[in-house]
């Protein structure tokens, strides 16, 4: 129940910065800060230092992966177009982290990492973590597909948990 709240949470930010048209390309935990005693925001997203917005300014080159190893979607290590889909993988990753205690992805160095997402499938997410609802499970290795078309939206990741979470009440 706290891995549904706290994804939900971080769904609805990226889902209002997505709607502007931005992308933060470096999600992870060490951006994520939990603010349970402001009940208007239970989670900030930080560090918007290689933020991008579809329109405007660049700050950084285009074919250039730039971003945390670790969280990164198959088409950002590529060099390749970056949006909100690659938003949605890096939160993948970190609710796959917070449900099984580990990344889908570990190697002894940055490449040996990002191989990994680019070639093969996370682990498979229910073994792992055998008491997590199949909603929460199935959604998770969703947010981790290979190809960005077959990954749910932020605001679709906020509509299937709020289902899920109020089913579970």
């Amino acid at each position: 129940d706290a891995v549904i709240d706290f994804v939900v949470d971080v769904a609805d930010v990226l889902a209002a910065v997505h709607d502007r048209d931005f992308t933060h390309r470096d999600l992870k935990p060490d951006n994520i800060i939990l603010t349970p005693g402001d009940p208007g925001f239970a989670v900030r997203v930080i560090d918007w230092g290689i933020a991008l917005a579809a329109a405007g300014a660049r700050f950084t080159n285009m074919n250039e992966a730039i971003g945390t190893p670790a969280y990164m979607a198959p088409e950002q290590a590529r060099g390749g177009p970056t949006g909100g889909h690659c938003d949605v993988y890096g939160l993948g990753v970190v609710a796959y982290q917070a449900l099984t205690g580990r990344a889908p992805f570990v190697g002894a160095t940055s490449v040996e990492i990002l191989v990994q997402h680019l070639n093969r499938p996370a682990p498979a997410l229910a073994p792992r973590c055998p008491d997590a609802p199949y909603g929460l499970v199935e959604l998770v290795e969703r947010m981790l597909a290979k190809s960005f078309a077959e990954r749910p939206s932020a605001a679709e990741i906020r509509s299937s948990l709020g289902k899920l979470r109020t089913a579970r009440q």
